[in-house]
């Protein structure tokens, strides 16, 4: 008799037991589903946009190969994006696209605009173009996209003020003049992009016209100035903006450098006049007078 309610009675307590564990396993497995949902931040909806596929410079006619779709969050999604590849077929980009950046209606031409050179020009200049070689355009140095100062060589009229005073306008008294600083280089020859090699250096340009960035009053002077004369272009550092002012070049002005000027010579010294011979490693002055003084040449 006292065995069976032994029996029953740790029966009873088992199943207790048992029952009480599994109460406390559904309460821990809630409260930890609680915490999860409580620190899990709700799914925000997705939506997928138009993004440039690889960097565009202004002009670059948009198609599927240079574009892709992406990922974005609905609310912030950027006003003007479009969500169709077909729907940019053919438009033109009006302000350079980095890699992976939305494409919106207000970074592009409007419908109907062709790309090409006309579409690389900013508002209110014009694209003028002269003819180049390749000593003016530096050995295929100057690319689209440099800066560059344009120089005017040409036969000075009467009256012309210079360094070294007003010309007296003969056919042979040649000035130089800087007449343009700091404009941008749309294309040479053909090309409107820097091309890159297999290497990626940068592919020398041709040369045999240059299409220059310009406002309607400096297309006037650019114009004049090739028809009249030899243009030249001096390369800048496109973040150098200063503005110099110069009276211009000619023969006298150029004799005149580096001369030693007769206020600076002693009194009753005259100037040295040398004859220098270099021979080997050594280096022969010999004077007006006949004086020789032989150097070592320096390595």
């Amino acid at each position: 008799m006292n065995r069976g309610r032994i029996l029953l009675n740790a029966t009873i307590a088992l199943v207790v037991s048992l029952a009480a564990g599994f109460l406390v396993l559904l309460w821990m497995q809630n409260r930890a589903a609680k915490i999860h949902t409580a620190e899990a931040p709700p799914q925000k909806p997705m939506a997928d946009i138009v993004v440039s596929g690889a960097d565009l410079p202004r002009g670059a006619k948009l198609e599927t190969s240079n574009l892709k779709m992406a990922p974005y969050f609905a609310d912030a999604v950027p006003q003007g994006s479009f969500t169709d590849l077909k729907d940019l077929e053919g438009r033109v980009v009006m302000v350079p696209l980095g890699g992976n950046e939305p494409v919106t209606s207000t970074k592009l031409f409007p419908p109907g605009t062709t790309g090409g050179l006309e579409a690389m020009v900013s508002p209110g200049m014009r694209a003028v173009a002269v003819k180049g070689n390749k000593v003016m355009g530096m050995g295929g140095l100057i690319l689209p996209g440099s800066r560059v100062d344009v120089l005017m060589t040409v036969d000075a009229p009467p009256g012309t003020e210079t360094a070294e005073g007003k010309t007296e306008g003969r056919q042979d008294n040649k000035v130089t003049k800087v007449v343009l600083e700091n404009v941008k280089v749309l294309a040479t020859g053909a090309e409107a992009e820097k091309k890159v090699s297999a290497k990626g250096q940068p592919e020398e340009a041709s040369y045999d016209h240059y299409t220059l960035e310009v406002s309607p009053e400096d297309g006037e002077k650019l114009a004049l100035a090739g028809h009249q004369g030899q243009l030249n272009f001096a390369l800048r550092n496109p973040l150098d903006k200063a503005v110099v002012n110069t009276l211009g070049a000619d023969v006298k002005t150029n004799l005149a450098s580096f001369r030693e000027s007769k206020e600076n010579r002693e009194p009753g010294v005259k100037a040295e006049r040398l004859v220098e011979t270099i021979r080997g490693t050594t280096v022969e002055k010999l004077t007006v007078d006949g004086t020789t003084t032989t150097l070592k040449k320096k390595q």
